[in-house]
């Protein structure tokens, strides 16, 4: 991954805001918390997943929420279980992108739906509660 992508990462902060409540991580956290919640699942991993800039291009802000609404259906039918999100960029301003917190996930199926939504990378929650990028 080229180091201005991974710095694009670590800009954001990544805010889960569900049922589960309000919730905010970033890039290099630890969160013995997150990770307690997370074994409450088969698989203690997570992940945070946005349809913005699929391959680090921008789309129409009208394809935004159309896009949002496929992965929701995409999870919806693959029976994973999901939070709302949002990520924000405070050196960009207050724009919220729309994104899903995903749970009892292996690696293996988000690399899969991060290449069907054209997304360079996502951030990683292992079983420790270490967040990263993953490309």
């Amino acid at each position: 991954m080229n180091k201005d992508l991974q710095q694009a990462y670590r800009n954001c902060d990544y805010f889960i805001d569900d049922e589960i409540g309000f919730w905010q991580i970033n890039i290099g956290d630890c969160d013995r918390t997150l990770s307690r919640y997370l074994h409450s699942f088969t698989l203690p991993t997570a992940a945070f997943i946005s349809v913005y800039n699929p391959m680090a291009k921008p789309v129409k802000s009208s394809q935004i929420n159309q896009r949002h609404q496929q992965l929701i259906k995409t999870l919806t039918k693959h029976n994973l279980s999901f939070c709302q999100g949002f990520m924000l960029n405070p050196q960009q301003g207050d724009s919220k992108q729309p994104s899903v917190f995903i749970t009892n996930i292996n690696k293996q199926q988000l690399t899969k739906l991060a290449a069907e939504f054209q997304q360079n990378a996502f951030v990683w929650v292992d079983e420790e509660g270490s967040v990263s990028v993953v490309k």
